[in-house]
């Protein structure tokens, strides 16, 4: 029984690593709509720590919630149907009387019958065609491209950090600078017309197509 419940339910550990991949390409997509968002509209920073003034929390399950409870209800939906595709299945015998044959009765041949492993076509067709489906909702987000305006960091930190670097100490008579409302953009230009692009909490210019930014 256990290596039959083992043989059942290893389609379950792939699924978890399936979903594990599925939420870090949503992750990594919608992180990267959140940040150029910052070039369009000024607000607050998302931080890990606990909020302060305008800050923002981190979501609960990493992602918005209109997309991360979907993905959690699928996710369920999924792993019930591959439960509902293959199964252990296990008889118990009886004799004319109604007694339950003891199991010292039954040779090996007669356990292989009584214990196997059962499937279901009806629930590995819904499998396939749910998870055609959801494959199928991630490339076409995929294929919705970012507001031009601000240049992708992903999760580097070189490139997070460059952007975090104002010349001038502003918005310091309010308070943290990190503790406002920001947007990204162009603070400054030098006399040589190259600007420089950092988050502000003051009014901050588009870049402009053909010009050199720092």
């Amino acid at each position: 029984m256990v290596s039959l419940a083992l043989v059942a339910n290893l389609p379950q550990v792939i699924l978890s690593f399936l979903y594990f991949a599925y939420n870090s390409l949503f992750t990594a997509m919608l992180m990267g709509y959140e940040w150029t968002s910052y070039a369009h509209k000024r607000k607050g920073l998302r931080v890990s720590r606990k909020p302060a003034r305008h800050q923002r929390s981190t979501y609960f399950l990493q992602l918005p919630y209109r997309f991360g409870l979907p993905l959690v209800i699928l996710s369920g939906t999924l792993h019930w149907l591959v439960s509902q595709s293959i199964f252990v299945v296990s008889f118990d015998l009886y004799d004319v009387d109604g007694e339950p044959v003891p199991d010292t009765y039954l040779n090996f041949e007669w356990d292989m019958v009584t214990r196997s492993v059962g499937y279901s076509p009806v629930a590995m067709l819904s499998v396939i065609i749910l998870g055609v489906l959801m494959v199928g909702s991630v490339i076409g987000f995929g294929y919705i491209p970012y507001k031009p305006g601000m240049p992708l960091a992903g999760s580097c930190s070189l490139a997070i950090s460059a952007a975090c670097h104002p010349e001038k100490r502003v918005g310091l008579d309010d308070g943290v600078l990190s503790e406002q409302k920001l947007q990204w953009g162009v603070v400054s230009t030098d006399a040589d017309g190259v600007g420089h692009c950092a988050f502000s909490s003051e009014d901050v210019d588009p870049l402009v197509k053909g010009r050199m930014y720092t």
